[in-house]
């Protein structure tokens, strides 16, 4: 190597020791830059995972606000839809679970029994017949120390934020885990100061309420509890209304009852369109069909007046009853309402076929005197109702009025119209009948008889033996002549010991004549009254339409004309008229 190149050799070593050393300290600076750029790096990684980690629970708490806004916007939509508080509890249950992400939610009503149950009344979500063995209670009890019961009591919000590890949540633990329920709120419903019940809350995760959550539900819980007590308001009102409605054709119909026993109706008659009147009114929640039993005090026993719809068997069943037998003698004989739901052993009636069906027996007493039992059937299982017995007493009340009130006016028409010893028609109504009769014969061509007739011997036993006994042998004879009739013909008293019989429709005229000595013959037998042996006979005269004439007085007069000639031929017997008697009177 030359000098020179020795030279060049140099120089380029110490460049090179030069820039070697250039190099280190650059490296080592850009070191330094590397480790304050990665140190860099690491904190703003960790500003910004801190940051999205923010951000996430902004998101997740903004979006749990939202599932809770629109739970309690779906409160006052459910408030507007539904038509009944049901409705809108189920409603509201629904739209939580949808709009709010929880797993289960039940609305529990307080009761008012002993043991203080909360009665599950709405619910929506997964609970795989959760409910339908829940027994949850309000009371201090163990089955009143969950949320539930401790949020009715308290009335405050109740937590359980793991209930797993709850030891308050025992009774229901396991069946709660077993759907995936985690923690659970349970918010009171009140209003006007009272709780009425709590809505409760499942979620899938633990610790799944926190505190902003459970304001925005108790507020939520405050508008469900204004939303009950609004559909209660309602309810309330609602009711009243048809109270008012049922008053109001309560009244019409009895106003009506009472203005048709102002007409001129048979009992039996006044009793079946009562019994149709109660049959029809459109809110009693009876069946259309029903009895009426008038009562017979003496014997103790109740029997059918009038009914409508009963089942072939009971008309002969039923037809009598004794008091103390089935519902309608229980009713008779405790003077007081009997209920029946069912068919249960109150029944002593049963048939096969019977329709399971149960019963209102209302009595019908007037000042402590049972005057019958009004018989009403209602629908299986249908349960007693206060109003309705207020009514159907009512009711009882006012047919009790028209029985006795008929039964007055019958008296009176029986004394106007029949004679008062023998029970037999008087003259006024014997008249009235023959009247109808002859305008009957008149149309149908058709012959009737007249026996005008009196007791031989009367006045003799009468004056030796007193009037009682006069009178018991009028009532015996009557009976012994009507014995001898028809069920269609009328024997009638005319006053003293005269009777008149009216034999209409006769083909034969001498079927009278036998009729005649058929009773004279009945008349002869010996009378035995109070010891005493009486004899008498009977003396008869015959008149016929249209031969003897077609008036009542002149029929009449012809038979007592028959009846004169009978006894100036010595009495007990019988005879037709014929114009010869006519000269026995001028005699």
């Amino acid at each position: 190597m030359g000098n020179g190149e020795h030279s060049e050799y140099l120089l380029d070593e110490e460049n090179f020791c030069k820039n070697s050393q250039s190099f280190k300290k650059i490296n080592k600076n850009i070191k330094k830059l590397l480790t304050l750029v990665s140190v860099d790096l690491r904190v703003a990684r960790a500003k910004l995972k801190k940051e999205q980690a923010k951000r996430l629970l902004i998101e997740s708490q903004l979006e749990e606000k939202d599932r809770v806004l629109k739970a309690f916007t779906s409160c006052n939509e459910a408030i507007a839809n539904a038509s009944n508080e049901t409705q809108f509890l189920n409603q509201i249950c629904q739209l939580i679970v949808k709009s709010g992400g929880y797993k289960f939610v039940w609305v529990g009503i307080a009761g008012l029994d002993a043991e203080k149950n909360v009665i599950p009344v709405a619910h929506h979500g997964f609970d795989d017949g959760y409910l339908d063995s829940l027994k949850v209670s309000w009371g201090e009890n163990k089955y009143g120390q969950g949320p539930t019961g401790r949020a009715i009591r308290n009335g405050r919000p109740e937590v359980s934020r793991d209930i797993a590890k709850d030891e308050n949540f025992k009774p229901w633990k396991k069946a709660a885990i077993k759907r995936g329920f985690s923690s659970s709120l349970a918010l009171p419903l009140m209003y006007d100061g009272t709780i009425v019940g709590a809505l409760n809350l499942y979620a899938r995760r633990k610790d799944a309420f926190h505190e902003e959550e459970i304001q925005h539900l108790e507020n939520m819980a405050l508008d469900i509890s204004h939303g009950i007590l609004s559909f209660r308001e309602q309810s309330k009102r609602q009711k009243q209304e048809e109270k008012n409605q049922r008053s109001l054709l309560s009244k019409i119909a009895i106003s009506a009852l009472l203005e048709t026993s102002l007409e001129p109706l048979s009992l039996k008659r006044q009793l079946e369109v009562a019994l149709d009147l109660i049959l029809s009114l459109p809110w009693l929640p009876i069946e259309k069909r029903g009895s009426i039993f008038l009562a017979d005090d003496r014997i103790k026993t109740l029997n059918m007046a009038v009914q409508t719809g009963l089942a072939e068997q009971l008309l002969t069943i039923c037809q009598e009853v004794a008091y103390g037998y089935c519902l309608c003698g229980r009713a008779a004989e405790q003077k007081k309402i009997v209920f029946a739901s069912h068919l249960d052993k109150q029944h002593d009636v049963h048939f096969d076929g019977i329709k399971a069906h149960g019963h209102y027996c209302v009595p019908i007493v007037y000042q402590d005197s049972l005057l019958g039992v009004l018989n009403l059937y209602i629908a299986d299982g249908h349960p007693q109702d206060e109003e309705e017995v207020e009514f159907l007493n009512t009711i009882a009340n006012t047919l009790a009025g028209i029985i006795v009130r008929k039964r007055a006016e019958e008296k009176v028409e029986k004394l106007a119209r029949f004679d008062s010893l023998t029970n037999l028609p008087n003259r006024p109504t014997f008249l009235e009948r023959l009247g109808q009769e002859i305008a009957r014969s008149r149309r149908e061509l058709s012959h009737l008889s007249i026996l005008f007739m009196d007791l031989d011997n009367f006045k003799i036993i009468n004056d030796s033996h007193g009037h009682p006994t006069g009178d018991e042998l009028l009532v015996q004879s009557a009976t012994r002549i009507k014995s001898c009739i028809r069920e269609n013909d009328i024997v009638a008293r005319f006053g003293g010991d005269e009777f008149c019989i009216l034999l209409p429709a006769y083909s034969n005229k001498k079927d009278a004549i036998s009729v005649a000595k058929k009773i004279v013959n009945a008349l002869n037998g010996e009378f035995l009254i109070n010891d005493i042996k009486c004899e008498i006979g009977a003396s008869v005269g015959i008149s016929h339409f249209p031969e003897h004439g077609d008036s009542p007085d002149e029929l009449i007069r012809k038979a007592d004309v028959a009846l004169y000639a009978v006894k100036n031929c010595g009495r007990n017997s019988a005879q037709v008229y014929t114009s010869d008697f006519e000269m026995l009177l001028e005699d």
